[in-house]
Protein backbone atom coordinates (compact mmCIF):
# COMPACT_ATOMS: atom_id res chain seq x y z
CA UNK A 1 0.00 0.00 0.00
CA UNK A 2 2.74 2.53 0.77
CA UNK A 3 4.48 1.74 -2.65
CA UNK A 4 0.60 2.52 -4.30
CA UNK A 5 0.54 5.90 -2.14
CA UNK A 6 3.70 7.18 -3.52
CA UNK A 7 3.67 5.76 -7.36
CA UNK A 8 -0.14 7.76 -6.86
CA UNK A 9 1.71 10.83 -5.14
CA UNK A 10 4.30 11.24 -7.97
CA UNK A 11 2.00 10.81 -10.73
CA UNK A 12 0.22 13.77 -9.03
CA UNK A 13 3.32 15.75 -8.68
CA UNK A 14 4.24 15.14 -12.47
CA UNK A 15 0.61 15.86 -13.67
CA UNK A 16 0.85 19.34 -11.48
CA UNK A 17 4.15 20.53 -12.79
CA UNK A 18 3.11 20.94 -16.21
CA UNK A 19 2.21 24.53 -17.44
CA UNK A 20 0.50 23.49 -20.20
CA UNK A 21 -2.64 22.23 -19.12
CA UNK A 22 -4.51 21.93 -22.08
CA UNK A 23 -2.74 21.00 -24.62
CA UNK A 24 -3.45 17.53 -26.50
CA UNK A 25 -1.11 15.46 -26.63
CA UNK A 26 -2.18 12.45 -29.06
CA UNK A 27 -5.34 12.79 -31.18
CA UNK A 28 -8.11 10.59 -31.42
CA UNK A 29 -7.59 7.91 -34.60
CA UNK A 30 -3.97 7.81 -33.96
CA UNK A 31 -2.25 4.63 -33.51
CA UNK A 32 0.60 3.71 -31.11
CA UNK A 33 2.79 0.73 -31.89
CA UNK A 34 6.02 0.08 -29.91
CA UNK A 35 7.23 -1.52 -26.68
CA UNK A 36 8.78 -1.27 -23.44
CA UNK A 37 11.56 -2.86 -21.99
CA UNK A 38 11.55 -3.34 -17.30
CA UNK A 39 13.88 -4.94 -15.01
CA UNK A 40 13.00 -5.20 -11.10
CA UNK A 41 13.96 -7.29 -7.89
CA UNK A 42 11.39 -7.84 -5.45
CA UNK A 43 10.91 -10.43 -2.25
CA UNK A 44 7.83 -13.02 -2.07
CA UNK A 45 6.18 -12.11 1.30
CA UNK A 46 7.55 -14.86 4.13
CA UNK A 47 10.62 -15.65 2.08
CA UNK A 48 14.40 -14.13 2.46
CA UNK A 49 15.24 -15.06 -1.43
CA UNK A 50 15.49 -12.00 -3.89
CA UNK A 51 14.46 -12.53 -7.36
CA UNK A 52 15.27 -10.53 -10.21
CA UNK A 53 12.14 -9.78 -12.74
CA UNK A 54 12.73 -9.05 -16.51
CA UNK A 55 9.80 -7.84 -18.93
CA UNK A 56 9.62 -7.19 -22.70
CA UNK A 57 6.21 -6.64 -23.94
CA UNK A 58 5.22 -5.51 -27.53
CA UNK A 59 2.42 -3.12 -27.83
CA UNK A 60 -0.26 -1.78 -30.13
CA UNK A 61 -3.11 0.79 -29.08
CA UNK A 62 -5.70 3.46 -30.51
CA UNK A 63 -6.86 6.47 -29.37
CA UNK A 64 -10.62 6.70 -29.62
CA UNK A 65 -11.00 10.13 -28.29
CA UNK A 66 -8.12 12.66 -27.51
CA UNK A 67 -5.85 11.29 -25.27
CA UNK A 68 -7.62 8.52 -24.55
CA UNK A 69 -6.32 5.09 -25.83
CA UNK A 70 -6.97 1.48 -25.89
CA UNK A 71 -4.91 -1.20 -26.67
CA UNK A 72 -3.42 -4.64 -26.00
CA UNK A 73 0.27 -5.27 -24.87
CA UNK A 74 1.72 -8.95 -24.90
CA UNK A 75 4.34 -9.23 -22.01
CA UNK A 76 7.22 -11.69 -21.59
CA UNK A 77 8.31 -12.19 -18.31
CA UNK A 78 11.02 -13.99 -17.01
CA UNK A 79 11.80 -14.04 -13.31
CA UNK A 80 15.42 -15.80 -12.08
CA UNK A 81 15.87 -17.05 -8.20
CA UNK A 82 18.62 -19.25 -6.75
CA UNK A 83 20.10 -20.12 -9.98
CA UNK A 84 16.37 -21.04 -11.27
CA UNK A 85 14.57 -19.40 -13.68
CA UNK A 86 10.59 -19.97 -15.24
CA UNK A 87 9.24 -17.19 -17.68
CA UNK A 88 5.18 -16.73 -18.57
CA UNK A 89 3.87 -14.62 -21.23
CA UNK A 90 0.59 -12.26 -20.28
CA UNK A 91 -2.28 -11.08 -22.70
CA UNK A 92 -2.66 -7.63 -21.18
CA UNK A 93 -5.78 -5.13 -22.25
CA UNK A 94 -4.62 -1.83 -21.58
CA UNK A 95 -5.87 1.87 -21.17
CA UNK A 96 -3.44 4.96 -21.39
CA UNK A 97 -4.89 8.43 -20.85
CA UNK A 98 -2.63 11.92 -20.98
CA UNK A 99 -3.21 13.34 -18.10
CA UNK A 100 -1.23 16.59 -19.36
CA UNK A 101 0.93 17.08 -21.95
CA UNK A 102 3.53 15.00 -22.08
CA UNK A 103 2.34 13.27 -18.85
CA UNK A 104 0.45 10.10 -18.96
CA UNK A 105 -1.46 7.55 -16.80
CA UNK A 106 -2.00 3.66 -17.48
CA UNK A 107 -4.18 0.98 -16.01
CA UNK A 108 -4.22 -2.54 -17.08
CA UNK A 109 -5.36 -6.19 -16.18
CA UNK A 110 -3.20 -8.91 -17.55
CA UNK A 111 -4.29 -12.77 -17.23
CA UNK A 112 -1.37 -14.91 -17.28
CA UNK A 113 -1.43 -17.15 -20.67
CA UNK A 114 -0.93 -20.71 -19.23
CA UNK A 115 -3.24 -23.30 -17.21
CA UNK A 116 -3.56 -22.25 -14.02
CA UNK A 117 -2.09 -19.22 -14.68
CA UNK A 118 -2.82 -16.09 -12.60
CA UNK A 119 -4.06 -12.17 -12.97
CA UNK A 120 -1.53 -9.02 -12.78
CA UNK A 121 -2.74 -5.93 -12.52
CA UNK A 122 -0.54 -2.72 -13.24
CA UNK A 123 -1.04 1.05 -13.15
CA UNK A 124 1.90 3.29 -14.59
CA UNK A 125 2.93 6.82 -14.76
CA UNK A 126 4.82 7.88 -17.50
CA UNK A 127 6.43 11.19 -19.45
CA UNK A 128 6.02 10.81 -23.26
CA UNK A 129 9.66 12.61 -24.86
CA UNK A 130 8.90 13.29 -28.49
CA UNK A 131 11.82 13.10 -29.99
CA UNK A 132 9.71 14.35 -33.46
CA UNK A 133 6.14 13.78 -34.54
CA UNK A 134 5.95 10.40 -34.91
CA UNK A 135 8.41 8.66 -32.20
CA UNK A 136 8.40 8.86 -28.25
CA UNK A 137 10.62 7.36 -25.54
CA UNK A 138 8.74 6.80 -22.69
CA UNK A 139 10.10 6.56 -19.03
CA UNK A 140 7.17 5.47 -16.65
CA UNK A 141 6.99 3.82 -13.19
CA UNK A 142 4.59 1.16 -12.55
CA UNK A 143 3.12 -0.65 -9.54
CA UNK A 144 2.00 -4.31 -9.82
CA UNK A 145 -0.09 -6.39 -8.45
CA UNK A 146 -0.25 -9.96 -9.26
CA UNK A 147 -2.56 -12.93 -7.66
CA UNK A 148 -3.54 -16.45 -8.63
CA UNK A 149 -6.06 -18.22 -6.72
CA UNK A 150 -4.29 -20.56 -3.99
CA UNK A 151 -1.44 -19.88 -5.10
CA UNK A 152 1.25 -18.59 -1.77
CA UNK A 153 3.06 -16.90 -4.37
CA UNK A 154 1.27 -13.23 -4.92
CA UNK A 155 3.16 -10.50 -4.59
CA UNK A 156 3.38 -6.62 -5.40
CA UNK A 157 6.03 -5.26 -7.23
CA UNK A 158 7.44 -1.30 -8.06
CA UNK A 159 9.84 -0.97 -10.87
CA UNK A 160 10.76 1.32 -13.72
CA UNK A 161 9.69 0.98 -17.17
CA UNK A 162 11.79 2.27 -20.84
CA UNK A 163 9.29 2.35 -23.87
CA UNK A 164 10.08 3.34 -27.37
CA UNK A 165 6.52 4.09 -29.32
CA UNK A 166 5.67 5.21 -32.67
CA UNK A 167 2.75 7.24 -33.16
CA UNK A 168 0.80 7.36 -36.57
CA UNK A 169 -1.44 10.34 -37.62
CA UNK A 170 -0.60 11.73 -34.31
CA UNK A 171 -1.21 15.87 -35.86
Amino acid sequence: MKNLTSLLVIALMLAMSSTNLNAQTVNQGAWMAGGSLGFSTYKYKGEDKSYTWFKFAPDVGYYVIDDLGVGLELDYVSISYNGNSNSSFYFNPFVRYYVTDPFFAQVSLGLELEEGGGSLFSLSAGYSWFLNNSVAVEPRLFFDIYGNEGDEYDYNEFGLLVSLQIFLNRE
